[in-house]
């Protein structure tokens, strides 16, 4: 009951209210891992500044988010500890550390984003959308003490072989991956399908 009060204070935008909720339902059952993400979601939210953008693909128009900064370094840390907590509960779910990864890919902290995501490719490895992020960070991250051209592009070929190379996102982080591992004339080729698959778009 509390979490799902405290759930409609949050979509209300009453976060003091949802943060009271959720806080009473993690002290009636401990481990509700569900309360500590949305917690951590509800912190994180208080904690930064983001910008709302508008964008069209075809004859959808979409609004996102995008973080721009922090402004309150606890409410982050709380965030983080939330669904630390949510992880060590529930390890063997991808979804806390979904949820983690994607902070820390706001905040920039990489090695952590990194930690995170090889854990949810290892706990899903059939999830396309995973294992391409994670192969795009891998072949493209200013880091040379993080960058791995040699597993992006195995993480890569194999998503272009489950989608049977006509997924044009998969033959682009290829193609990155391939550069980064200098493989050039296979990276232009690749990208060059890349872009053909795209057609008019």
């Amino acid at each position: 009951r509390y979490f799902h009060r405290g759930d409609t204070y949050t979509y209300r935008k009453d976060f003091e209210a949802s943060v009271r909720d959720l806080s009473k339902a993690i002290e009636l059952d401990p481990k509700y891992v569900l309360a500590y993400i949305a917690r951590a979601h509800v912190q994180w939210h208080r904690g930064t500044k983001s910008r709302a953008v508008v964008y069209q693909q075809g004859e959808n128009t979409y609004q996102v988010f995008q973080f721009e900064s922090v402004v309150d370094r606890d409410l982050v840390d709380k965030a983080l500890i939330d669904l630390t907590k949510a992880v060590e509960l529930a390890p063997d779910d991808p979804y806390g550390y979904l949820c983690r990864s994607s902070f820390f890919r706001d905040l920039k902290d990489w090695p952590r984003y990194l930690a995170d995501m090889k854990h949810m490719v290892r706990l899903n490895p059939h999830n396309p959308q995973t294992s391409n992020e994670l192969a795009w960070f891998l072949a493209t991250i200013d880091d040379d003490a993080l960058r791995d051209g040699k597993t992006a592009v195995e993480l890569a070929e194999k998503n272009c072989e489950s989608t049977k190379h006509e997924d044009p996102v998969s033959l682009d982080t290829l193609a990155a991956a391939l550069a980064e591992s200098r493989k050039f004339k296979r990276a232009v080729e690749t990208q060059e399908k890349a872009i053909a698959k795209l057609g008019d778009a």
